[in-house]
């Protein structure tokens, strides 16, 4: 995934004019930096909350992630399904702001399902 200094939140393109709101895209109040978009946005805290609970679902694993997990990934310990989860709700949560809805995680759990299928499909194809 791209370095989050490198995603064009409403603020950036604001700064550049190329819209004139700088307002989030989930929440509208605040400006949408990268941290309040992924993070600290109350849709975003929501979502993470249930994603928490999802992963727990899986791994019965608690887990209680922070600004700097969603954005590096979880460093600590080896959590190779945490981490590869975290890569999948970035990028879910970016194509939610991209389209205009909000994230969710029944929405979340699809992308994880298709990402599962695809990746289950390109293994037989290959004999892997």
């Amino acid at each position: 995934m791209l370095p989050i200094s490198l995603l064009f939140t409403n603020t950036k393109l604001s700064k550049i004019g190329f819209i004139t709101e700088d307002k989030c895209s989930f929440c509208k109040s605040e400006s949408e930096t990268s941290s309040h978009l992924l993070f600290d946005c109350i849709k975003s805290k929501s979502f993470w909350k249930d994603f928490e609970s999802y992963f727990y679902s899986l791994s019965k694993e608690f887990v209680h992630l922070t600004l700097k997990d969603v954005i590096v990934g979880v460093i600590i310990t080896k959590c190779p399904l945490l981490n590869y989860l975290l890569l999948i709700a970035k990028i879910y949560l970016w194509e939610c702001r991209r389209t205009q809805i909000l994230p969710n995680i029944t929405g979340f759990k699809l992308k994880v399902k298709n990402k599962f299928e695809t990746e289950k499909y390109v293994c037989m194809k290959n004999n892997t």
